[in-house]
């Protein structure tokens, strides 16, 4: 049954159609049982209804760097939507080659800054899926909030190549980077292979780490109250060859944070790293272990280099002199590093030479 209004309906106008229930249909005498109503709504005027945006932020507001997007009461093409819409401050917008077809929502693809305010506009003259226009200009003001407090150690991986200065242009420093951080602790030592092996132990968790680092031979635990202003990063830089004075500006080192990022919580981070020109690689099976040590400035064999296994208590179980290539051969009788499970066993590999040192 089709039914056609005598004149347009009202915008955005709930509308009910009741079947009375002596409706019967040809089939049979009986009628309907009960009344039926049947229920929907006409489409309203094209608005700008809402704007969203990820709120997991320090005081409630837009997330710094996250996109926004807006919701229209009806579709409309995207490719004019992207052409209508504006922010200010002026922000470069970088939306999607592929603009075909009509919606509701789109992303604003925009970079916006912590601790700023910007206003997204969609100029009048929008036209949706029924022809209505948006009758004028709809702004909407974005409030962009802080950074959670982040404090983050500029360090990957466990090799720190100890090249000098001049020939790499760079210090060897460890940079320690805050942001909106009243205050952070750091925790610095130099590790010999003992130590080293102890700290790899399976299970423990950063903050025993941290704690652990504190009580090593020669650590230095110290506050760092950054004072940048809001939003700014604040660097601070460990300089490894402090750190290693005693060793000759070599061997192993630990750099380890402890921070609040939120109320109620602390994070730490603790790393391990050789300040080292010693590269090593290792083939590692229950047939026989072979490792290689080379240069990591040079590329090349380090012979005469001594390979040494610890277990995580920090005895040392084997060692072996490499050949004149840098090759090193634990067997078997030597070094079993796969348990019965089939499992790695907790171990480290060491390489040495001279008063150089590097490990895995």
């Amino acid at each position: 049954l089709r039914l056609t209004p005598q004149r347009p309906l009202p915008l955005a106008t709930e509308v009910r159609l009741t079947v009375d229930p002596s409706l019967r249909g040809r089939e049979g005498p009986l009628p309907m049982d009960q009344r039926r109503d049947v229920r929907f709504r006409t489409y309203g005027p094209l608005v700008v209804e809402r704007l969203s945006c990820n709120k997991d932020t320090p005081h409630g507001r837009c997330a710094p760097y996250d996109p926004v997007g807006l919701e229209l009461s009806n579709a409309v093409p995207r490719r004019d939507l992207q052409r209508l819409v504006t922010i200010e401050p002026a922000v470069p917008l970088s939306w999607p080659k592929e603009s075909e077809g009509t919606t509701r929502y789109v992303t604003v693809p925009a970079t916006l800054k912590p601790g700023q305010s910007y206003r997204i506009t969609v100029k009048a003259g929008l036209r949706d899926e029924y022809g209505q226009s948006l009758a004028k200009d709809a702004s909407l003001a974005v409030e962009v909030d802080d950074l959670w407090p982040r404090v983050e150690l500029g360090l990957e991986g466990t090799s720190f190549e100890s090249a000098p200065r001049a020939r790499r242009g760079r210090p060897r420093e460890v940079p320690i980077t805050a942001v909106n951080t009243d205050s952070y602790e750091v925790v610095t030592a130099p590790l010999d292979e003992a130590a080293i092996a102890r700290l790899s132990r399976r299970g423990s968790s950063e903050p025993e780490l941290f704690q652990s680092a504190t009580k090593l031979p020669g650590a230095n635990v110290r506050t760092v109250r950054p004072s940048a202003p809001a939003n700014v990063d604040a660097v601070e830089r460990v300089s490894l060859d402090e750190v290693l004075a005693r060793g000759k500006g070599r061997g192993g080192a630990l750099v380890g944070i402890r921070y609040r990022p939120r109320s109620g919580g602390v994070r730490h981070d603790v790393r391990v790293v050789a300040l080292t020109d010693l590269a090593l690689t290792a083939k590692v099976s229950r047939f026989g272990t072979l490792a290689w040590v080379t240069r990591l400035s040079t590329g090349e064999p380090v012979g005469g280099a001594t390979v040494s296994v610890r277990n995580t208590e920090g005895r040392e179980v084997a060692t072996v002199a490499a050949d004149g290539q840098g090759l090193a051969f634990l067997p078997p009788e030597k070094l079993q590093p796969v348990e019965p499970s089939g499992n790695f066993a907790s171990l480290v590999l060491f390489a040495r030479s001279g008063s150089d040192a590097t490990f895995h």
